[in-house]
């Protein structure tokens, strides 16, 4: 049973449903701020569950004591490899800069949740857009959402570019094609009867679908930015989301 965040005070609202399912087991993970371990640790001894956090996605962060340590907290704690924080400071200012509200209002690790609530267009048809174009994003459930099938937010994970060599400015510049994806996302709403993937394939997929040369010309820019960071790694036919991660 997933727990909601209450976004007027950045708390996790976990005790009543906890109290009303009494779980065996309460599993934390991460997003965008840190997590605050004391206070599931307290809601799980109340209703006598074990804890385990999922930190994979931020082990390098503890390790350097810029996130919380979950052990004292935690009866189980899964972990994986480090990821970089600067990098994805810039890539949430820059789409801030744009207009996007960020779910928490920011982030402390690796992750960007994108809340697109406020521009009445699905995560999914973003996705959708964005994947055309190489870039690899992923819909995301945000607060207020009342259908697992139809989300309003997109997460974008920076691990990946990082480790191939983007820097600071490069993320910046990968905001704005995200941005522009989004843009094209709402042309692309008016051809789409329905919000299931299904309905979006038959538009995407039809001869007759007038987005392409602009989904082209994106994808274009897309692949011209592989290759300016230096790294001998990136060649001009490297499609993005095979350097692109998802949170």
């Amino acid at each position: 049973m997933p727990y909601r965040l209450d976004e007027s005070t950045d708390l996790i609202g976990l005790e009543k449903t906890a109290a009303e399912f009494r779980p065996k087991l309460i599993v934390a993970s991460v997003y965008p701020p840190d997590v605050n371990y004391s206070r599931i640790r307290k809601i799980a001894d109340e209703v006598g569950a074990f804890f385990m956090m999922d930190m994979t996605h931020i082990l390098g962060f503890v390790a350097e004591s810029v996130l919380a340590d979950p052990f004292e907290f935690c009866d189980i704690v899964a972990t994986a490899t480090l990821k970089v924080v600067a990098n994805c400071i810039a890539l949430a200012n820059r789409l801030v800069e744009h207009g996007y509200k960020l779910v928490s209002g920011g982030n402390d690790n690796h992750m960007v949740l994108v809340d697109l609530g406020q521009f009445g267009i699905d995560g999914a048809l973003v996705k959708k857009i964005l994947n055309m174009a190489f870039i690899n994003g992923n819909k995301n459930l945000v607060s207020g959402d009342k259908n697992a099938l139809v989300s309003n937010g997109i997460s974008i994970g920076t691990k990946a570019m990082t480790t191939r060599g983007f820097n600071e400015k490069e993320f910046e510049l990968f905001a704005d094609l995200i941005h522009e994806g989004v843009l094209l996302s709402f042309e692309a709403k008016s051809l789409v009867l329905g919000s299931m993937d299904q309905d979006f394939m038959n538009v995407f997929i039809s001869p007759e679908f007038s987005l392409g040369d602009k989904v082209s010309d994106l994808r274009r820019k897309v692949q011209a930015l592989a290759p300016s960071s230096g790294s001998k790694m990136f060649g001009y036919g490297l499609r993005f989301y095979e350097f692109c991660d998802i949170a």
